[in-house]
């Protein structure tokens, strides 16, 4: 029997491994009745290795901001090797109608099956689009443009994917102590777990329904196995849980710690979790703080009541952040804050609301985003319905620029965009102060350097602004007397 080789490619390589790429490959590898040879490339530097495989197919893995630079790449690989080139992601999942012609196939939201019905196709050596046509959750070309079939039902049982094949990816990257694993500046080993998909909310700005358009599970007996796993095979000391919404199963929560008591893993290793704050209260909080979560990540987006109600649907309030914001900082749980501004109708007002909301609360640090209309939400039909958008534009726009925000695809109409940017580079500033006041108190002066001087341009502006903070700063940590 001939050996179907595989290759799994995403270009954007960070300090999180892509657990989507190794679900695919776990589920191929227990499910497929061919025998398989699967390879997961991440980042660019490793993509000539593709040619020398030689694939029988290729797997890409594009978000929206970088759609045409996989595209390209596929197109510079297709000179050189005969493979089925496959897409999938957020992006093509939103526009499966904009396939590329590189692309044989694009796989619409969940992709493990999917990708097993395609396996099978193409072990009969033909990509026979009568065949393609009878898969769900797909989209292809034939003589009168793109076709897409019908819609695929979500896996409903998560239990039967087996756990991401963590030997396929470069563990000994992801694990090193400078990735900062859990966003608090702290050196420990660790790395990532995802326990459930999709999300109970409905953001206007959240493309991730796309992927995953019903909240789902793992069981707590399944989640508990792979920490045991991660523990045991990867000495991890801390695990970033990826969900969504991880808290949303509050009975789930309480039995995952009960299964790590029993295991003896209990209050070994730290975590970090997304909540949100209606969620918030002083029962949740006593419940991460004896799983021994130590930083949460909330998503705040905006310091405007209005605002608020609309990016969130009226299911959040500024209260609830408020109390959210005490509780955690009460039992010594940080916070990591996400804020977005440059929404729809927002006013220059309520861009230095929500400026003034991180300035006045505890958050301990916080990522600022300019507001983008990813395709699949709300925003960005009311962009197009506006012509700021179209199916056809430049997605490099849509990716977060924080050297050239200027670059970013600007969707307000409240305020000029010049004021806008001012606003966008004053707060993050007030950010990066923070972030600064935080590693003057535990990292070394190497670390903050290199957190400091990551996005040199605009941090060059940043330092300057504050150069006296960050001088005070320097001669401290280099204990020179002046």
């Amino acid at each position: 029997m001939n050996t179907t080789k595989i290759v799994l490619v995403n270009t954007w390589r960070s300090t999180h491994p892509h657990l989507g790429l190794a679900y695919i490959a776990s589920y191929l590898t227990k499910y497929s009745k061919f025998k398989i040879e699967i390879t997961i490339i991440e980042g660019k530097d490793d993509l000539n290795k593709i040619i020398g495989l030689k694939p029988d197919l290729v797997g890409f893995y594009a978000y929206t901001p970088n759609y045409y630079e996989v595209v390209g790449i596929a197109k510079n690989l297709k000179r050189n090797i005969k493979s089925t080139f496959i897409i999938g992601g957020p992006h093509i999942s939103s526009l499966p109608n904009r396939l590329d012609k590189i692309f044989d196939i694009g796989v619409i939201g969940e992709a493990e099956e999917t990708m097993l019905e395609i396996l099978d196709i193409l072990s009969k050596n033909s990509l026979n689009k009568e065949l393609l046509s009878k898969i769900k959750g797909v989209c292809f070309h034939n003589a009168e443009g793109v076709v897409i079939t019908q819609t695929r039902d979500p896996i409903k049982d998560l239990d039967r994917i087996p756990y991401p094949s963590r030997e396929l990816l470069d563990m000994g990257y992801y694990l090193n102590k400078d990735n900062d694993i859990l966003s608090n500046q702290q050196k420990i080993r660790g790395t990532t777990i995802i326990t459930s998909r999709g999300c109970p909310y409905r953001c206007v700005y959240c493309q991730s329904s796309k992927l995953f358009p019903v909240a789902r599970y793992h069981s707590a007996s399944y989640v508990v196995g792979e920490i045991k796993e991660l523990y045991d095979k990867y000495k991890v000391e801390a695990i970033t849980i990826d969900d969504d919404l991880f808290v949303a199963n509050k009975n789930r929560l309480s039995e995952i710690i009960n299964l790590l008591e029993k295991e003896k893993l209990l209050g070994k290793i730290k975590f970090y979790c997304s909540v949100r704050a209606n969620l918030v209260n002083e029962d949740l909080v006593n419940t991460l703080k004896k799983l021994n979560v130590v930083m949460v990540n909330i998503g705040f987006e905006t310091g405007s009541n209005r605002l608020l109600k609309y990016l969130k649907k009226d299911s959040v309030s500024q209260e609830d952040h408020k109390r959210a914001i005490y509780l955690l900082n009460k039992n010594n749980i940080d916070i990591y804050g996400n804020f977005m501004i440059g929404n729809p109708t927002e006013t220059k007002e309520e861009m230095l609301e929500t400026l003034n909301f991180f300035k006045n609360n505890n958050i301990k640090i916080a990522t600022l985003n300019i507001t983008t209309p990813l395709p699949g939400t709300e925003i960005w039909e009311i962009a197009k319905n506006k012509g700021i958008v179209n199916e056809d534009m430049d997605w490099s726009k849509f990716f977060d620029s924080l050297d050239h925000p200027e670059d970013q695809i600007y969707i307000n109409e409240k305020v000029p965009h010049d004021e806008f940017i001012k606003i966008f580079n004053d707060f993050r500033s007030e950010i990066i102060k923070r972030a600064m006041g935080n590693w003057q108190k535990s990292a070394s002066l190497k670390d903050m350097l290199i957190k400091f001087f990551r996005h040199p341009r605009n941090n060059i502006r940043v330092l300057i602004k504050n150069r006296k903070q960050v001088w005070d700063m320097i001669k401290e940590k280099s204990r020179i007397r002046w």
